[in-house]
């Protein structure tokens, strides 16, 4: 009788043992979120969400770690997969629109007609670089014979670069020019930007149209046209007009400058889903970080970027650490962490920086966290921070901040 009241106390502990242990993973479960809804007016400016020529649909849907949104406009109904691509899309529309301002004016009208009359003389006058704002000790015949040399080498040809014709014409810098002059990205995904400057290189060419000239065609002015919508100023340190392959040459010099290995440098150089912007602007970023160590690690975690969205995610992400390291505090070197990148700052802590929009604690979420937790732990940290140019869900808020982490939330381009 002992035996069975024993046997039956065993059997009524491991049930209620399984019974807590169920319950907890269910309450586990019960945490992760799915991807949600959100509105445009909870997540934005007015400024941003409605303006003469756009106007963000107020349905916002998240897929855990950034929002898309949807911006309508008599030019056309676009997305954008981030809050920063959204603020490049309005911008767009805007350029667009300054760009079709252009193409109907008069003197725009006049300049072409007069163009017609003096093709004969076009290509005698497509002789010189049209690109005045390269800067350097080469002229532009020495930079036709670097050009020249990288293709020999096996350095250049990419699919960015121009093409003989397009080079010889001026057609390709023209184009390049036009971007510069409206404040968009020559390699924007966004076609019917492409379609615009193809026009207006195309046309603008023909009519021996300088870009001053062509913002000066513009009722109002380019400015007034284009500066509708502040906060994009993601291009003010590059020069778009800059062929391909003076940019690939110019990140090639900053990077062994750093210390990244050729071999490094090259499988970095040639990755292209990096536009030349891009790859130019996270290049920027790392070189605005004079003395942090391991600089070179943060090449080899751009290098197996695999498209261009992925491509603008980890440029920001360079560009929110150099931030972080001339305005915050200073780092003292990158990490690998797994397939990502982390930071020791000079205090000796662990700092990981993400541009995400707005973060739900989703299995993914909880797998990556505690992944980073165990390498910061290995480490020493003696803070872990992370970063956010967003914002977290209450519940993955708490979740990470029950794993040890501190989290900041940056909420840029938010209200």
């Amino acid at each position: 009788m002992l035996l069975r009241m024993k046997q039956w106390n065993l059997l009524v502990a491991l049930a209620v043992c399984m019974g807590m242990l169920m319950a907890a993973q269910a309450g586990a479960k019960s945490a992760f979120e799915m991807p949600v809804t959100l509105k445009a007016s909870a997540l934005l400016p007015e400024a941003t969400r409605k303006g003469p020529l756009h106007t963000v649909d107020e349905v916002v849907h998240n897929d855990g770690y950034l929002n898309i949104y949807t911006v309508k406009s008599p030019l056309g109904e676009f997305k954008a997969e981030s809050t920063a691509e959204l603020l490049i899309r309005i911008h767009e529309i805007y350029a667009m629109d300054a760009m079709d301002k252009l193409s109907s004016s008069k003197a725009f009208g006049d300049a072409l007609v007069q163009g017609g009359k003096d093709m004969v003389g076009t290509v005698a006058g497509t002789i010189t670089d049209p690109l005045g704002t390269i800067t350097g000790t080469f002229s532009g015949v020495g930079k036709m014979f670097q050009r020249a040399g990288d293709r020999l080498a096996g350095n250049g040809g990419g699919k960015y670069d121009d093409n003989m014709a397009a080079s010889v014409s001026g057609y390709a810098g023209a184009k390049r020019e036009y971007a510069k002059a409206f404040g968009v990205d020559p390699y924007t995904s966004n076609e019917a930007v492409q379609s615009r400057l193809d026009r207006l290189a195309q046309a603008g060419f023909m009519a021996n149209l300088t870009t001053t000239a062509a913002k000066a065609a513009i009722p109002g002015g380019v400015g007034l046209a284009v500066s509708a919508v502040s906060g994009v100023g993601t291009l003010k340190d590059i020069d778009v007009a800059m062929p391909p392959a003076d940019m690939r040459r110019a990140n090639k010099e900053k990077l062994e400058k750093m210390g990244v290995s050729k071999e490094m440098t090259e499988m970095f150089i040639k990755n292209e889903a990096f536009t030349p912007v891009q790859q130019s602007l996270l290049v920027a970023a790392l070189a605005d970080m004079q003395g942090v160590a391991g600089r070179d690690a943060f090449v080899h975690f751009a290098i197996p970027t695999s498209d261009e969205r992925l491509a603008f995610f980890r440029q920001r992400m360079a560009r929110m650490y150099a931030n972080y390291h001339l305005n915050v505090e200073p780092l003292e070197r990158f990490e690998a962490v797994g397939q990502f990148i982390a930071a020791k700052t000079a205090r000796g802590n662990r700092l990981m920086l993400f541009p995400l929009d707005y973060l739900l604690w989703t299995p993914q979420a909880d797998n990556l966290l505690r992944f980073f937790t165990e390498d910061g732990k290995k480490v020493g940290g003696k803070v872990m921070e992370l970063r956010l140019g967003g914002m977290a869900s209450p519940e993955a808020k708490k979740q990470i901040q029950a794993l040890g982490w501190k989290v900041i939330e940056l909420r840029e381009f938010m209200k």
